[in-house]
């Protein structure tokens, strides 16, 4: 057989994918078994599918695809695993094979590129919220990691999933008092980023680490509230709609954590000691106008109907929630599974809930009713699980045939012609 040309790879278009150096040990199996459990990964049911791959051997076989060297092959891995994960509660299966999957991620986002690393942060955000809180403190490599991409270079979308991923981690492992304060102070170095989505990010995410913050764990963090408070309110003015909505929300979170500290230092110097010019100026931002407000109180830039909606609707919320109003934001109660109803009382869990349904998307709702770890952050207990019918039961109660239907029909029939016989008597 001839030698292959320089540059080429051989079984497709991956000259531009990213090698790694692995032993004979981490060869693919075979396409048609990469293509099986990554059907199953994504959304396939079923204890077994159609080519006879178990579910419990879905875990393995993402594991060995990850010693892959093409790039494309581990982002498929890595896509496939935020899927199975988010598609049910896998703590059993993640637990069998946690040190071999935190060893292949922790690679994935120290060396991979861009896509691979948003992949892999998002893993293992999606696996601590599996594992729940490791005694053994398994990840504090990949805290650091993430920290180190979150604030190094790349693109912005990398170092966001980096960075929520980073607060997610934090928050689970938060009864650590010199993690906790790493975390923070590596969030508060993208508080200067160009990018307008890393920064409303790390105020998102600290929020959520301030929400839990309390002492003795964050005896470090205490000391610097005021300083907090001024520089999510100087960020009250940011060009960017999401930023000043993000940094209002750090606030009202900040007041909820620690409001005796701010109020028990009430004429300290700047807009964080001024409680009560704070909420002045989001309720401006909440009746703004098309400019945005400048230093100084001067007009700024001019935004556009979406953006003025989007923040008047958000600091309208702020507001309440500032004040200690009772919420009228619908994010207040989440609709789940079997007529559940989450109900989000302080702000700072309704910080909590949105992080979580960012990381989770799809599977928050799976997650809510069998997941430990968030009915213990959310102080949430979930209801059985509701009758199943079997199709004939349901054709009997559902189907326009029914019984239930048919006296319904009769009975709108009834009405209709009791209100056409009195417009023909007016009529007449």
């Amino acid at each position: 057989m001839g030698r292959r040309k320089k540059g080429k790879k051989k079984g497709g278009d991956g000259g531009g994918d990213e090698d790694w150096e692995v032993g004979s040990e981490a060869s693919f199996t075979s396409t048609s078994e990469a293509a099986t459990f990554f059907s199953l990964a994504g959304g396939g049911g079923g204890d077994q599918d159609e080519d006879g791959l178990l579910e419990d051997q879905v875990l393995p076989a993402i594991a060995e695809a990850l010693y892959e060297k093409r790039a494309a092959t581990r982002e498929r891995a890595l896509d496939g695993l935020c899927s199975y994960l988010r598609s049910a509660y896998r703590y059993d299966e993640l637990d069998r094979i946690r040190e071999t999957i935190g060893t292949l991620l922790l690679r994935s986002i120290q060396k991979g590129k861009a896509k691979e690393q948003e992949l892999a942060a998002y893993a293992v955000a999606l696996a601590v919220v599996t594992l729940g809180p490791d005694e053994n403190e398994s990840w504090q490599d990949h805290i650091r990691a993430l920290a180190q991409k979150a604030t190094g270079a790349g693109p912005a979308r990398a170092r966001v999933a980096c960075a929520r991923s980073l607060g997610v981690v934090c928050f689970v492992g938060s009864e650590d008092a010199d993690l906790l304060e790493h975390c923070v102070s590596r969030l508060e170095r993208l508080f200067t980023s160009q990018a307008s989505e890393l920064r409303a990010e790390a105020y998102t995410s600290l929020a959520l680490l301030l929400s839990v913050a309390s002492v003795p764990a964050g005896s470090k963090i205490v000391a610097r509230v005021l300083d907090y408070a001024e520089t999510f309110a100087d960020a009250l003015r940011d060009p960017a709609v999401e930023v000043r909505t993000a940094a209002g929300s750090a606030l009202v979170v900040l007041r909820e954590t620690f409001g005796d500290v701010l109020d028990g230092d009430g004429d300290g110097d700047g807009d964080g000691g001024d409680l009560d010019s704070v909420v002045e100026r989001m309720g401006r931002l909440a009746n703004a106008a098309w400019r945005t407000e400048g230093e100084d109180g001067e007009a700024g830039d001019r935004m556009n109907k979406r953006d003025r909606q989007q923040q008047r609707r958000a600091f309208r919320e702020l507001v309440e929630a500032m004040e200690g109003k009772e919420s009228s934001s619908k994010d207040a109660k989440l609709k789940l599974k079997h007529g559940d109803v989450l109900h989000l009382e302080t702000h700072s869990s309704r910080v909590a809930a949105g992080v979580f349904k960012s990381v989770l998307a799809a599977g928050f709702q799976v997650h809510m009713q069998t997941n430990d770890l968030l009915h213990q952050i959310f102080d949430f207990e979930p209801r059985q699980e509701k009758i199943r019918l079997t199709q004939l039961e349901k054709k009997m109660l559902f189907s326009p045939n029914s019984t239930a239907k048919k006296k319904h029909t009769k009975a709108r029939n009834k009405d209709r012609a009791v209100k056409g016989n009195a417009l023909n008597f007016f009529e007449d």
